[in-house]
């Protein structure tokens, strides 16, 4: 009976473990709307108007399409040569870099499934 007991709770305790978030799905299970997946990506440079490249400078998106999806970061940063690429969910964007150098828009950004958009961002 105790052999038993111990068999019954090793069995339980597997498969409390084995359900949790990391667990493998098939491709018949329906999307968790609540995961984020990458479908392409929106990458560019952040310049002054003379040209010069903006490090650190915060590119923010705002999902313009409906219903919006859950996006993996609050922002993407420059890096020293004023370049990011942000990977994203498909959807209609708009990006804003905000910086001490001024401020710059691209709107009506339609990422498609595997795509690659290039948006660069001239502050003004």
């Amino acid at each position: 009976m105790r052999r038993t007991g111990c068999l019954l709770a090793a069995v339980a305790l597997t498969a409390l473990c084995t359900t949790g978030p990391d667990t493998p799905r098939s491709n018949d299970d329906p999307p968790d709307p609540a995961e984020p997946r990458p479908a392409g990506a929106i990458s560019g440079r952040v310049l002054t108007a003379a040209g010069t490249p903006v490090p650190d400078c915060p590119v923010l998106p705002e999902a313009t399409s409906h219903p919006a999806p859950a996006l993996p970061e609050l922002a993407a940063v420059t890096n020293a040569e004023g370049h990011y690429r942000w990977p994203l969910p498909s959807a209609t964007y708009t990006l804003t870099a905000r910086c001490a150098q001024g401020t710059a828009h691209a709107t009506n950004l339609v990422l498609h499934p595997g795509e690659e958009l290039t948006a660069d961002l001239i502050l003004g």
